[in-house]
């Protein structure tokens, strides 16, 4: 399970940069930390551990499809929370 702990931390470093750089855009200052926890939750569950989770369940399509319900409801959930912070 040690394989998907760096794909998990690049991916939370860059969807918490995002979200800065999203809000930046958008605002013209950085934003606090709650709006980056967010950010930094849907880059960790999308880059780290949904790949090791469809892997965890034998790899190939099957488990892909398997598993794309329950892993877009939570990146939809991170997203429609990662809106309300990014006001």
């Amino acid at each position: 399970m040690i394989p998907f702990i760096l794909p998990t931390l690049i991916g939370a470093n860059i969807g918490a940069w995002s979200y800065h750089g999203a809000h930046y855009a958008k605002h013209g200052t950085l934003d606090n930390a709650g709006g980056a926890a967010i950010g930094a939750t849907t880059g960790a569950i999308s880059r780290g551990v949904s790949p090791a989770l469809i892997a965890a369940s034998g790899g190939g399509k099957a488990a892909a499809i398997a598993w794309k319900p329950g892993l877009t409801a939570v990146t939809t959930t991170d997203n429609y929370l990662n809106g309300r912070f990014n006001k």
